[in-house]
């Protein structure tokens, strides 16, 4: 076991690399390769309290459901402030930590809007613990290191474990020392100040909504067993977007109530590195 930290919280950019034009995020001018091999912007908002190691939240609403999601974030050894204020100076061998997030997604509340921030912001959860001290470059070049989310569901009458995950490998390609850049260079033109910038779901075992198998499945043709490149278009991102989830909400793979969501974090040596536990209550829970 790592040994417990004292409570606390951080604020998170929380990054979405998703297709969806969500009308709430602010869109970063970097992006990276995605659906297709085709590339679209970084974007994504602030978590301005993010805990470390433990959390529990609360639903909103009785049609409430989460589902959580692994990824990586990274932290800056003495702070992110130095960064801030020169975001053009990070380079390869800047020294960073990545550790272990949990995304949490209340994932109904994605149903009937366009807005990202009340599905995504206010249920995450860092994981606690040293982290795995690398640097930007290393990232880009494929680092070893897992990070795994593992959280009860039910089927039916039988109740399963899922687990997510996402390899240090999985972020090869995807831009990461830009979009660090992109992020403090928002941070110093708002005025706002970070601990740590999430990644995103990057990886085929990250998060449900990414999963080759599904996502092949809302993309392919009606006719033909082959992906439609016409679903990329943004009059129709909407609508894949909501097919996804209500395929994931009819399977049941939402977490249940008072059940631990874990996450835990290990090096390429297999040495834990971090973890945590993120736990949601029901409405009067």
């Amino acid at each position: 076991m790592i040994p417990s930290e004292p409570s606390s919280s951080a604020r998170v950019w929380i990054t979405d690399g998703s297709p969806i034009p969500f009308s709430d995020v602010r869109t970063l001018d970097v992006d990276h390769r995605g659906l297709l091999g085709l590339h679209f912007p970084y974007k994504g908002l602030i978590d301005p309290c993010v805990s470390r190691g433990a959390a529990t939240i609360a639903a909103a609403g009785p049609d409430d459901v989460l589902v959580a999601e692994a990824e990586w974030a990274v932290l800056f050894p003495g702070g992110a402030a130095r960064h801030v204020a020169e975001p053009g100076r990070l380079a390869a061998d800047t020294p960073v930590i990545l550790q272990g997030l949990i995304e949490g997604k209340w994932l109904n509340r994605l149903l009937g809007t366009k807005a990202w921030a009340p599905a995504t912001l206010g249920n995450n959860l860092l994981a606690a613990g040293p982290g795995i001290p690398t640097t930007l470059g290393a990232i880009e070049a494929g680092a070893s290191g897992e990070v795994r989310v593992e959280y009860a569901y039910r089927h039916g009458d039988v109740q399963h474990i899922r687990s997510q995950s996402a390899t240090l490998a999985d972020l090869r390609g995807q831009n990461v020392l830009e979009l660090v850049r992109a992020v403090l260079r928002h941070c110093r033109q708002t005025g706002s100040t970070v601990d740590a910038i999430d990644l995103g779901a990057v990886g085929a075992r990250s998060a449900v909504v990414t999963e080759p198998g599904r996502v092949a499945a809302t993309m392919r043709m009606r006719l033909l067993p082959i992906p439609n490149p016409l679903n990329l278009l943004p009059a129709r991102r909407f609508a894949l977007m909501e097919q996804t989830v209500r395929g994931i909400l009819e399977d049941g793979l939402g977490a249940l109530p008072d059940a631990p969501i874990t996450v835990a974090v290990h090096d390429g040596q297999g040495t834990r590195v971090g973890e945590g536990t993120l736990t949601w209550r029901p409405v009067g829970g």
